[in-house]
C-alpha cells in the first residue's frame, strides 16, 4: 500500500488553476522533496495532503484513506506507523512543554505564555513540584490552591479523553 496516493488532483482559486491533474504515488518508507518556483503550487499541494484545503477535483489518500481521516498521524505515518505516531506525540509534548514554561522560570515567560502555563496540565504539575521543593517565589504563583489543582486534574482528564476520541476517529487503525 502506498503512503500517499494522488490521482488527478486539481485545485482552482477562481479562474486560476494552481494544480492540474497531479498524479503521484509515494510508497511507505520513500522520501520525496517537493521543489519548484514561487507560485507553482507546492504549498497548495501540501495543504491538500494535510487536509487543510480540499481539491477541486481528483483524489488524495494517505494509506488508502482521505487525509481528513488521518490528520492526527500525518507526520507519524511517514516514519512507519506506530513508531512514527509515538515520535509525533513526543514532539508535540516537547513543543507544548517548551511554550508552557516547563523549561524556563515562570517569571522569564512573556505574559501570554504565563497565562498558558497556569492552565496547561504538564506545566501546572511541574510548578506544583517546584513550589513544594523551592517555594512559591520560584514559581510566581501558588499552584497548590484547590482551584488550581482541580483545574489541572480536570484539564488533564479532558485532554486525555479528547485525545482518545480524536485518535480513534481520525487516525489509522493497526491491522
Amino acid at each position: 500500500m502506498n503512503a500517499i496516493t494522488l490521482q488527478g488532483l486539481t485545485k482552482q482559486f477562481g479562474a486560476n488553476e494552481v494544480l492540474k491533474g497531479v498524479n503521484l504515488q509515494i510508497a511507505e518508507g520513500e522520501f520525496y522533496a517537493l521543489m519548484g518556483p514561487n507560485g507553482s503550487g507546492k504549498t497548495t499541494l501540501a495543504s491538500i495532503i494535510a487536509s487543510i484545503r480540499k481539491p477541486t477535483a481528483g483524489k488524495a489518500e494517505i494509506y488508502g484513506r482521505p487525509p481528513e481521516q488521518t490528520i492526527g498521524l500525518i507526520i507519524g505515518t511517514f516514519i512507519k506507523h506506530l513508531q512514527g505516531a509515538i515520535m509525533t506525540g513526543v514532539g508535540i509534548a516537547v513543543i507544548t512543554a517548551a511554550i508552557s514554561g516547563l523549561f524556563a522560570p515562570y517569571s522569564a515567560l512573556p505574559s501570554p505564555l504565563q497565562l498558558f502555563s497556569r492552565f496547561y496540565p504538564v506545566s501546572s504539575a511541574g510548578a506544583s513540584a517546584t513550589c513544594v521543593l523551592l517555594g512559591e517565589e520560584m514559581v510566581g504563583y501558588n499552584p497548590l490552591t484547590t482551584g488550581q489543582i482541580s483545574l489541572t486534574i480536570g484539564l488533564s482528564l479532558f485532554l486525555l479523553i479528547l485525545g482518545i476520541v480524536l485518535y480513534s476517529r481520525l487516525s489509522w487503525k493497526s491491522e
